[in-house]
């Protein structure tokens, strides 16, 4: 991560139904290359998804509505403030990249997200002041 010495603004992006979070890398690097800290989401159940004991679960198994894509967005609005501060929200207590904590400000912070991931933007701006 480059550091300017600055806190960088923050920007989360939320995939569509049926999408993942790599498939819009292109805008996210585009944001980023313009000084914003760009925070995707995957979100779980949507997709398949391989958790990390190896169980792998289908989007038949539980379905996944903008309210569930708007909880996973809160949750994830958690964590970057835990950054902001200084604290690794990962489970695993695995090590960030260098010049991470401390480095976003949450007090400049933008979403969008596309097709559920939008609804789901608008529903957590709706409900979260952040």
């Amino acid at each position: 991560m480059h550091h300017t010495g600055r806190r960088l603004p923050i920007i989360v992006y939320s995939h569509g139904s049926g999408s993942h979070r790599s498939d819009h890398t292109i805008m996210v690097q585009e944001l980023a290359s313009h000084g914003f800290a760009v925070v995707t989401v995957d979100h779980a159940h949507d997709t398949f998804t391989e958790f990390p004991d190896g169980r792998v679960v289908t989007p038949d198994d539980v379905p996944m509505y903008p309210r569930d894509f708007a909880a996973d967005l809160r949750f994830l609005l958690d964590c970057v403030e835990g950054l902001a501060v200084g604290r690794n929200p990962d489970v695993d207590g695995k090590a960030l990249p260098q010049g991470l904590l401390g480095a976003l400000d949450p007090q400049r912070i933008g979403a969008f997200g596309c097709s559920k991931g939008g609804t789901a933007t608008a529903l957590t701006t709706l409900a979260d002041r952040r």
